[in-house]
């Protein structure tokens, strides 16, 4: 295979110490949950906070500042935009595919390939130079080599915030997923791993615009990757993610106009109380947001723009941090085609997406996207990334096996396999 093909995981130091701390930590699960008999379950929120200071203390998110003001206008006209397509059937733009040879991995009975295509996003000529080229990893049973199922379901995974290469994704859901007999196409995210900007520490991301940009790149690009293994004839298709990739997950399926499922886990339903409410805020240069803001004028600038930020830290920098990325709202979307389709997974001692914040959100999302399932965790945001990804798996594949259901009843959106 060529270089791309291979799992990188950027340069950084950071990504070897941290693969060695995730597995030391996800061989403490039984442990912790025994603990949880004796504090309540009090004991997880700490896992989260002990976490967020040992990933790289000494840099924070945001450094660069505001970044391209005049994007967040461009970015929400994009998305009402996607909107009426969905709604009025347009297909997203077709992506140009080159393809790996399949590759058989005998310890992990899969099929791999790597992709590798030119972005589509009407934003590429803000994405870094870097990010320009969009990979995946395709993961299929290995049983699919020797005939593929005629309806095969494969899962399209999202990276979550600060995910780099495909390692965490194919260990914990992909090869588990393979087991169900279900393919996954894993997608390596703008800004991280083979994507990374020169000049951006590990996964923060240097300007608040990059934030949302990176979004609607994510976004764009599932679309289309779900059209093109649409049209290739595999389905039932699944869109998920974990933290961030949930809420991008929900956002694809809401924006695709055949019948796709949703599976999140602890997908916020905003990104605004992340990081003006979560612990990520304690990695935000506030002080210095709050005199880019004046000198810009910010206030006067998104003005018009609604905003939810927890009003005991309101001050004018964390105001304009949520009206700034409003836009990230998963209200602002329609429910997508196969709303029975989608399940979510919130966490009940989360500090990352505090509960308190989301609780109501999320229950009012679960009554709009009607028969979505919502269920309630007892961890904390990192203990579910690390101790439910098989879980999270279980409801990829329940996603899947709804998503059948529809088609079953529909055949006129089954598309057969070429």
């Amino acid at each position: 295979g060529s270089d791309w093909s291979s799992d990188v995981c950027s340069s950084d130091l950071n990504c070897a110490q941290d693969s060695v701390m995730y597995s030391f930590l996800e061989k403490l699960n039984p442990m912790v949950k025994f603990i949880g008999h004796f504090t309540k379950n009090e004991h997880y929120k700490y896992i989260d906070m002990a976490l967020c200071k040992l990933r790289n203390p000494w840099a924070g998110f945001f450094t660069a500042g505001w970044g391209d003001i005049d994007l967040i206008d461009k970015l929400e006209k994009r998305q009402q935009e996607m909107i009426r397509e969905t709604r009025d059937n347009i297909p997203p733009p077709p992506l140009e595919m080159h393809m790996t040879a399949p590759e058989i991995m005998e310890n992990d009975n899969v099929i791999i390939q790597h992709g590798q295509y030119k972005t589509i996003s009407t934003f590429a000529e803000y994405l870094p130079a870097e990010s320009e080229e969009g990979y995946i990893r395709i993961v299929k049973p290995l049983s699919w080599g020797r005939k593929e199922p005629e309806h095969p379901p494969m899962v399209l995974l999202l990276p979550g915030t600060g995910e780099k290469g495909y390692g965490r994704r194919y260990d914990g859901v992909a090869l588990p997923l393979a087991r169900l007999g279900v393919g996954s196409i894993i997608l390596e995210g703008p800004f991280y791993g083979m994507r990374k900007p020169k000049g951006q520490n590990g996964c923060k991301l240097r300007h608040v615009s990059d934030l949302p940009l990176l979004g609607a790149a994510t976004i764009e690009e599932g679309r289309s990757l779900l059209r093109y293994f649409r049209d290739l004839g595999y389905g039932p298709l699944v869109v998920g993610g974990i933290s961030m990739g949930g809420l991008h997950a929900a956002m694809i399926a809401a924006l695709t106009s055949f019948p796709v499922g949703t599976a999140s886990l602890v997908g916020p339903p905003s990104a605004v109380p992340v990081f003006t409410s979560g612990l990520m805020a304690n990695l935000i240069p506030w002080k210095r947001l709050d005199k880019d803001a004046h000198y810009y004028n910010l206030a006067d600038r998104l003005k018009n723009r609604y905003f939810d930020v927890d009003k005991s830290k309101m001050d004018k920098a964390h105001e304009l941090m949520g009206r700034f990325l409003h836009i990230t709202n998963i209200e602002s979307f329609d429910p997508p085609l196969v709303s029975e389709a989608a399940i979510f997974a919130t966490a009940k001692k989360d500090r990352y997406v505090p509960f308190e914040l989301v609780e109501n959100r999320m229950k009012e999302l679960n009554q709009k996207w009607r028969g979505s399932e919502l269920l309630w965790l007892e961890g904390s945001h990192v203990s579910s990334y690390l101790f439910e990804r098989k879980a999270f798996a279980h409801m990829a594949m329940e996603s899947a096996t709804r998503v059948q259901h529809y088609l079953d009843a529909h055949p006129e959106y089954v598309v057969h396999k070429k």
